[in-house]
């Protein structure tokens, strides 16, 4: 059985529901960041066991290269290489290498363009712009596109700007490890932020080891409340920092795709035009 379609474009395409009457004079209000000091220690000290936050923030881009599964269905799995490469946490590109071509999504400040195996390109819409099927589903980009393959770039990003606000939830127990849960959620930049739906889908968990304070997983809804999980494991010292050479993506329960890099490199001198598909 296939997965669905809006599921398996969700890595890096996303849409999210939003009508002109959900934003009323009463349901609009200042967003008012909030920093636990309990859930900024754990960051930090996630960010010191990874090399520490000047070497972290030393990082203006990277490339990385590996091995991908990419699951089509329950029963079926395509096997090729991939190509990863971030420029800050705003700019991201992943070329899956799959038997019937290569299959591009790329996210550059906010504007989102994919290639399937045919060729096609889907072309950028400006943020927040109605997508022609429906002028009721708004265009949303992920907060942290550029920090995927490196997580220690979004806890340093999430540290540096007062628009996000930093909780701690508490310790959790995922498959027999125990995790530091802490919540990072973006402000809206606008002059409103809208109650109940909107700020949900400007929210990621981060899930910390207790022991060794390395990020295990991340956690954020995408449109539909289904539940997006990115897992980090194999970290590698490179460059004085350590990097997850493991990562898998999950949605909705249901394995997306699973990658296991080979090698990465920092600050390769990406450009604007490193994150253009044509």
């Amino acid at each position: 059985m296939n997965f669905p379609r809006p599921l398996v474009s969700a890595f890096l395409f996303v849409v999210l529901p939003i009508t002109a009457q959900q934003i009323t004079a009463q349901e609009t209000k200042r967003a008012e960041p909030q920093r636990d000091q309990q859930a900024v220690d754990i960051l930090r000290q996630a960010l010191v066991v990874a090399g520490g936050e000047q070497a972290v923030n030393a990082v203006s881009d990277y490339r990385a290269t590996g091995r991908l599964i990419s699951y089509q269905s329950k029963d079926q799995e395509l096997q090729g290489t991939v190509t990863l490469t971030g420029r800050g946490v705003h700019q991201f590109r992943m070329d899956e290498n799959l038997p019937a071509g290569v299959r591009s999504h790329s996210v550059s400040e906010g504007r989102t363009t994919k290639m399937g195996e045919d060729g096609v390109v889907v072309k950028p819409r400006a943020e927040g712009a109605a997508i022609p099927s429906s002028d009721a589903f708004l265009h949303i980009a992920p907060m942290f596109p550029g920090g995927l393959a490196f997580p220690h770039l979004q806890l340093a990003a999430a540290l540096k700007s007062e628009r996000f606000s930093i909780s701690y939830t508490g310790v959790v127990e995922i498959e027999g490890r125990r995790l530091h849960d802490v919540r990072v959620q973006r402000a809206l930049a606008g002059r409103f932020d809208v109650s109940g739906d909107m700020s949900k889908y400007r929210t990621t968990d981060f899930f910390i080891d207790v022991v060794t304070l390395q990020v295990v997983m991340t956690e954020n809804l995408v449109p539909y409340d289904v539940v997006r999980r990115i897992r980090y494991s194999d970290y590698k010292g490179m460059s004085g920092v350590l990097v997850p050479f493991s990562i898998g993506e999950e949605l909705g329960g249901q394995k997306i795709r699973t990658i296991q890099l080979d090698q990465i490199g920092f600050n390769t001198g990406l450009q604007d035009s490193n994150f253009e598909i044509r």
